[in-house]
Parts: structure tokens; sequence; C-alpha cells
């Protein structure tokens, strides 16, 4: 009979790559990590591990039971959190991750709407779409905003995960409507050199790697005002005429005494989608989905 502490023991050799690593890391005794492992093949009745002097590989049937034991684990671990949250609360909690600027414009909405539907209570972790995509993973969240643009997709295993695109939208640049190129057609970045810029506080956020892209084939680098991932403080920035920003009409537009223009030079387009496993037990997923989708329509 298969058990949870198998899997367990089967992922942490498969990280460690070898059975006294795996022993390590879960501070259990090199036998205790082979029976596990043997007991295991022998329910199915092959071979998972491969041991070489050189360490431990999953063959390709562990490769399969690799892929769901992180699944399943996954989903207890979210129906164990659920069913805490439950107790605790008296109500279901379901968990959104999201990256901030999309969160402020969706999320308040979607509560309001979920409210009307069923007693839920819902809780935001905030992160970076790839930091998103690692908490669906590992059941820390039910359902994810991410976001990818065109040069850099993310990795997702489509055959675990549903994603719905909720947005396709380009690049553009905010400025303040003070500022003196609030009134232009389109932002020529040849003729911006010295304009200063809002930039993320992490070097790998798309919009960043978008900026100095386009800087660079104008022949410079984009001079950062101040580096934040406060919305609030890049409004305010940016409405004082005092920096410009790079974002979208989703993200930025509906914000007050901001413009969104057009770039002469190409900045590609940015698709944000809603993620979830594809076994989900999680009975307001589904509504929350259609309701998302409602909203950006």
């Amino acid at each position: 009979m298969l058990t949870l502490q198998q899997l367990r023991v089967l992922i942490a050799v498969s990280e460690a790559k070898s059975l006294s690593g795996a022993a390590h890391d879960l501070g259990y005794g090199l036998p205790t990590i082979m029976h596990h492992i043997e007991a295991l093949e022998a329910e199915l009745g092959t071979e998972l591990v491969n041991r070489t002097p050189r360490g431990t590989t999953v063959t390709a049937a562990g490769e399969i039971m690799l892929r769901e034991a992180i699944s399943i684990l996954a989903r207890l671990n979210s129906a164990t959190q659920q069913i805490r949250k439950l107790t605790e609360n008296g109500r279901a909690t379901m968990t959104i991750g999201l990256y901030p600027s999309l969160g402020a414009q969706l999320i308040p909405k979607l509560i309001v709407e979920l409210e009307k539907l069923r007693e839920l209570q819902i809780e935001i972790i905030e992160g970076e779409p790839s930091e998103v995509l690692a908490m669906l993973e590992d059941g820390t969240i039910n359902l994810g905003l991410i976001y990818e643009f065109d040069a850099d997709p993310l990795p997702i295993n489509r055959s675990r995960f549903f994603i719905d695109e909720l947005i396709n939208e380009p690049f553009m640049v905010a400025v303040g409507e003070c500022h003196p190129l609030a009134e232009a057609t389109e932002i020529d970045f040849a003729e911006i050199r010295d304009v200063p810029w809002i930039m993320s506080r992490s070097d790998t956020e798309a919009s960043d790697r978008v900026l100095r892209h386009v800087c660079s084939t104008q022949g410079y680098s984009p001079t950062a005002l101040v580096r934040t991932d406060d919305i609030t403080m890049i409004h305010g920035l940016v409405r004082a005429g005092l920096a410009f920003a790079l974002s979208t009409e989703a993200s930025f537009g509906a914000l007050e005494g901001v413009r969104m223009l057009p770039a002469k030079q190409s900045l590609g387009q940015r698709r944000t989608s809603v993620i979830h496993n594809r076994i989900e037990t999680f009975e307001a997923i589904k509504p929350a989905v259609r309701l998302l989708k409602e909203i950006v329509s």
C-alpha cells in the first residue's frame, strides 16, 4: 500500500540526487530511506531510482511517480490549510497569489462578487509571477494571477495546471498629465535619454527588462529615480511629473493624473492569466475564474 511518507522520500531522493542526501535532508537514517524506496518499488513492481557510484537518478517510471507525488502532496497541503482555516474562522478560505499592480484593479471587484455567491473568506499573497507559480505548486495558494511577456514565457506545466488568459495588452509609458510630453501622440525613446524612470526593486521584473532593452537599442541605459514596487508611490511620482514608468493600461491606466502613451519603438505585449490546478477540490475556483473573466471583459 502506498504511503505519503514513501512519496516524500521519493521527492527528497530526486532533489538530493542521493539516498544519503535524502536521509540528511529528512533527518532519517539511510536504512529508513532505502526501506521506503524499496517498499514503493515493490508496490509498483518496477524500479523508481537508479543507484550508481556517482549518485542516484530517477527512472522513467520514477519520473511519472515523482510528478504525481508532488501533485498529491500539494493538494493535500492545500486541503489541510483549507480545513484548518475553516475550523479557525468558521468559513472556507480561498488564497489567491498575485502581482500587486493588477491586484488593485481586480481583487476588490472579485471579492465583492464572490461574497454574493457564498460564505467565503479571501486571503491575498503578493509575489512576482515565478513566486506565484511556486506557491501554486506547493499548495500555498488555490488560485494565481500571473503575467508573461513575449520574450519571457513562464515554464508552466500545462498538464498539471489550467491557465486562462484574461488580458493581452502592450506595454506603454506612464506619463504625468503635468509633464510636457503628456500631449505627445507617442514616446520616442531616442528623445528621452535624460528622463528618469521608476523601476522595480527586482532586476528580473518584466517591465524593467523591457525598458533596459528598448533603451539599449537607442544607445543608453535608463536612469532610475527610485526602485519601488509600491503602486501608490509609483503613481504619485509619475503624476507629479518627476519620472516615467513602464506599465500597461490594466495595471496603471485607471489612475488619475496619468496618461498612458504608446512608444515609437516596439515594447511587446504582456499577457495576464489566471492559473489553478487541474485537479482542484476547492469549489470556489470555477466561479472565481468566471468572475475574473467577466470583470476584465
